[in-house]
């Protein structure tokens, strides 16, 4: 391994590791460092006690002092052997040590590997491809693409088999409801609401139902029932029933009776005038 004349040196981080230290273990660690640079094997190095208290111009008395301490505050792992020797390593410059190492590998091999121009095995060449040989190898990867058969010579206008499928739709976590409330108007239902006297755009949702309920048992005995009949059975129904309301529940229960009018019962209508239901159904629309 070559030399390095120079030590990569982190002040951030040598004063954050060091600060738990003493004035002179820390002179003993920056001695021990440059040591450890210098070393064959980067990073660690095994010497005596007393080689190492030489090195620092101190005693050994006073190296063990300042290694002990490196020792308990883990700056530096030292392994103490039985013969009297001391290994010291610094970690991070063993890391980085065996991260100069593999590069150096990697780069010698990938040089053997391809060569220089020449063909000399040993020649610089470099670790990345150039960008002539980039180009060259998208063009290939082109030419490759070029290969697959297309869907139109194949017979496959739908790029079955080229193409996966799309997914299934999703359907929404939370559908759309329906308004059950809102009513839905036809001119039947319409009509017996106005038999009532009332205005079908002013009829409640709920109310309705009572009106469909009646439309239905006319409709059991007269399917083909339209707002002409209805009109003329509520005339009719005024003539047997003066006193009591019409409504369409009434209506329905009286709708056989309401087939012709009564004509032994003054219905309280003057000959020749206008009805109170006929007033109503013609302010709606409808005509008798």
């Amino acid at each position: 391994m070559s030399k390095l004349p120079f030590l990569q040196f982190y002040p951030s981080d040598y004063l954050v590791d060091t600060r738990v230290l003493s004035l002179a273990a820390r002179g003993a660690w920056v001695d021990m460092i440059c040591v450890l640079h210098a070393s064959s094997t980067r990073g660690t190095s095994t010497l005596p006690a007393r080689g190492w208290a030489r090195i620092m111009g101190a005693s050994e008395e006073d190296f063990q002092s300042a290694l002990a301490e490196i020792e308990e505050m883990k700056v530096g792992d030292v392994i103490r052997e039985c013969n009297g020797n001391v290994s010291v390593t610094c970690r991070r410059m063993m890391n980085e040590s065996i991260t100069r190492e593999q590069t150096r590998l990697r780069v010698q091999n990938h040089r053997k590997k391809h060569g220089n121009k020449a063909g000399n095995e040993s020649g610089n060449a470099d670790v990345t491809d150039k960008k002539s040989e980039v180009i060259s190898h998208k063009s290939e990867a082109k030419k490759d693409t070029a290969s697959v058969p297309d869907a139109s010579s194949t017979g496959q206008t739908d790029l079955q088999g080229l193409i996966p499928p799309p997914p299934p739709p999703v359907p929404p976590l939370n559908p759309p409801k329906t308004d059950k409330s809102k009513h839905e108007r036809n001119a039947i239902k319409d009509a017996l609401a106005v038999c009532g006297g009332g205005d079908p755009a002013q009829v409640v949702p709920s109310a309705w139902s009572g009106i469909g309920k009646a439309l239905a048992d006319i409709m059991a005995v007269c399917p083909n029932i339209t707002v002409e009949e209805i009109a003329r059975r509520s005339l009719n129904y005024r003539t047997h029933m003066d006193s009591v309301p019409l409504t369409p529940f009434a209506l329905a229960k009286n709708w056989a009776l309401c087939d012709k009018p009564n004509q032994f019962l003054n219905s309280g209508q003057k000959p020749g005038g206008t009805s109170t239901y006929e007033l109503e159904a013609r302010a709606h629309g409808y005509t008798l």
